[in-house]
Order: structure tokens, then sequence, then C-alpha cells
């Protein structure tokens, strides 16, 4: 889905047939200018998406390379955990404060399970198949599935997931209260690096933080395994667990390739110029808010 948006305020949403890119992102290179695809590539799809690609320099929003649009659709952050000594010397990053927190939550989270934490990871296909199951019984109640971002619940991608759990390609981690699963990641192995791709919690389990803190217990594996050089959390800065789990934080640019034509340059620029549209009022009313601040009274 490529959404139109000002704020909390929706235009419409375009959905595309996308091909994704699946290559480990630390081993892309720093330069975006290289054209990743041709249109020869697109047989049976509408855009090419690369999910995140390191750079140096800021990208243009929009260019043409290849007989293609390119279009950044996000400059972010991408959040990596080295996996690099052990567990408990990873720990000692965290302040006392957040340790405090976060041993509060796993508490809270193994009380919800009897006692002791209930979480388990799926290897192979027949396990994933159980773990989809339960993944999309979770999936289909945050708030993604409202904005279309949700676990794909369709034949293909369950397929598809299987085929990759066969292949070692995937894996995928639950967490439990007595048995009711209430959070789930979903991950794909790239080379050296363990990619969380998809996540998700209960939100009547909010309050006990059980995504955190099944994230907490992966990485712990991790470590313990030394399979992996890297844990991938992927972009969003907006999301807490990211920015307090990661290690080391590279920018990233989200592009999409479309075919030069004239629909799609309309469906670029249109929505360029919505984000310029938003990032202007969102300057207002900061302005306007510091103004109101620094106003005298009376």
């Amino acid at each position: 889905p490529l959404s139109f948006r000002i704020g909390p305020l929706r235009l419409g949403t375009i959905r595309l047939r996308a091909a994704s890119l699946e290559y480990p992102f630390l081993k892309l290179g720093t330069d975006v200018s290289i054209p990743a695809l041709s249109r020869e590539d697109f047989e049976g799809y509408e855009v090419a998406l690369i999910p995140g690609h390191p750079y140096e320099l800021t990208p243009p929003a929009v260019s043409l390379t290849n007989g293609l649009i390119r279009y950044v659709r996000n400059l972010e952050v991408r959040y990596l955990v080295e996996l690099k000594g052990t567990f408990q010397e990873y720990l000692k990053r965290f302040s006392s404060k957040k340790r405090r927190e976060l041993n509060r939550n796993i508490r809270s989270c193994a009380e919800l399970a009897g006692g002791t934490l209930q979480w388990r990871a799926f290897i192979n296909a027949v396990d994933m198949d159980k773990f989809y199951t339960d993944a999309i019984e979770i999936s289909m109640k945050t708030y993604k599935k409202a904005i279309g971002c949700a676990l794909p619940e369709t034949p293909e991608f369950r397929n598809r997931l299987l085929d990759e759990a066969q292949r070692g390609a995937a894996r995928g981690y639950m967490l439990y209260a007595v048995d009711k699963p209430i959070a789930f990641v979903l991950c794909r192995v790239e080379d050296s690096t363990l990619v969380a791709s998809h996540s998700g919690y209960d939100p009547a389990y909010s309050r006990s933080s059980p995504g955190t803190v099944l994230y907490y217990l992966i990485i712990e594996r991790l470590f313990e395994e030394s399979e992996f050089t890297h844990f991938d959390l992927m972009e969003g800065s907006y999301w807490h667990y990211k920015t307090m789990f990661a290690t080391e934080r590279i920018p990233s640019a989200i592009m999409l390739y479309f075919p030069l034509g004239t629909r799609n340059l309309a469906i670029v620029t249109g929505h360029y110029t919505v984000r310029r549209l938003e990032s202007a009022l969102v300057r207002v009313k900061h302005a306007l808010a510091a103004f109101r601040k620094g106003a005298p009274a009376g």
C-alpha cells in the first residue's frame, strides 16, 4: 500500500503489486545511484521495493535512471544489534533504570504464563505452519491490520514462508500467556544477519510489553547461539524498543522503482507533493507552538 495522508487525515491509498529486494542490508554499499534493476525485471509487478539501502550522501527524492523512476519514499534509520561479545556485556550498555524496567516487564510476562516465561522458536516447516496460524491471530488484532500492514493472510505468503523455513531461511518466535500466543516475531535469514521482518503483540496484554520482552529473549538466545553477526530490527525510530536494543544506527533510504510512464509519474509526484505539504504543515504547527510559548501573557 502507498498511502496518501496528511497527519491523521487519510486522502487515499493505492495498492500496488510489488517485488521486494531480499539482500543483506549491510552488504548493499552506500551508493544508491547504482541501478538495482531494469524494466525487464518488472514482469507481473508494478513496482520494485528496496526496503532499506544504506547511504552517505542524501539521495534526491525523485530521479530517473535506466528507464525507471526511482522514488525515495522515506529516509530513515536502520537499527541493528551487533552480536559481539556476551549477552551480559551487551546488557551493560543499558542504564540501571532501563534494566529495572525490562526486568519488571519480564516478571509480568512470566506471571501471565504461571510464573515462568513461556516462549518458543519455530525453525522447520512443520513448526512454521503452526507459528503462522498463531501469528495471524495476533496480527489481526493489531493496529497494523487497519493500515494494511498486518502479516499477509494469503496462501501465497504462507506457502512461501513454509518453503523458506524448509530451506532454513525463515524463523519464528512466539511468547505465550498460559499457552495463549500474545506476541510474535517473524525473521528472515540473510547471510550472517537475522532480520526481524514482521512482529506484533496482542493489545490486551500491552501493559506487560510482551513484544519488548520477546525481543529481549531473542537477543539473549542469539548471543548464546553465536550463529549470526547481527540482528536487524529494520527501520522505525518511532519504536522505542528499536532505539533501546540497537547498538548500530545506519542511515537508510526506502526506495521504490517504477517503470517510466505517465501514470507512474503521476503517482510519484502526487505522493511526493502530499509528503511535502505534510512537512510544511508540521513546520507551521511547530512555529505557532513556539510563538505561543514565547508570547507575553495578557
